[in-house]
C-alpha cells in the first residue's frame, strides 16, 4: 500500500500588485502577501504613474503591494513638477500611567510622523517620537 502526500504549490497562481505567492499553513493552499525581504540599498529613482518618485523600482513595487493599488513605472528618474512631501509630526498622545503604583516612576507619550506622512522621496520627521517624564505617586501609610 502506498501513501501519497499532496503538497500544495503556487503553480500558476497570480498575485496582484507585485505580491508574492506562498503556501498558507492553515489552508495548505496558495495565498498572496507583500514581499518580506527589504529592497536592496541604492538610489535609482523611478517615476510612478501616480506622480510619485520612488527610490527604486523595488520601492515602487512595495508601495503598490502595501497600498493594494496598481502603480506602474512611468519612466526612469524623478517625476517632474511634484515636490517630495516631507513628514510632519502628529500631536502628542496622552501620557501613559506612571510605571509604579507607589513612589517615583516614569511616564511616556508618543507621536507619529503622519501629519503628513512623508512621500517615498520625502524626509522622515526625525527621532523625537517619544517623550519621557518623571512621575510620583504617594504611598498609602499603613496605620
Amino acid at each position: 500500500m502506498s501513501i501519497f502526500i499532496l503538497l500544495a504549490s503556487c503553480g500558476n497562481y497570480f498575485c496582484a500588485f507585485y505580491g508574492e505567492c506562498y503556501i498558507d499553513k492553515v489552508s495548505n493552499g496558495p495565498a498572496c502577501r507583500c514581499p518580506l525581504q527589504p529592497c536592496p540599498n541604492g538610489h535609482t529613482p523611478v517615476c510612478g504613474d501616480d506622480g510619485m518618485t520612488y527610490r527604486t523600482q523595488c520601492h515602487l513595487e512595495r508601495s503598490s503591494c502595501k497600498e493594494q493599488r496598481r502603480i506602474k513605472n512611468k519612466h526612469p528618474g524623478e517625476c517632474k513638477g511634484k515636490e517630495p512631501v516631507h513628514g510632519g509630526w502628529s500631536s502628542w498622545g496622552d501620557w501613559s500611567p506612571c510605571s509604579v503604583s507607589c513612589g517615583a516612576g516614569k511616564k511616556r507619550r508618543f507621536r507619529d510622523c503622519k501629519n503628513p506622512a512623508p512621500s517615498p522621496s520625502g524626509r522622515y520627521c526625525g527621532d523625537s517620537w517619544m517623550q519621557e517624564d518623571n512621575c510620583f505617586i504617594e504611598c498609602e501609610q499603613l496605620s
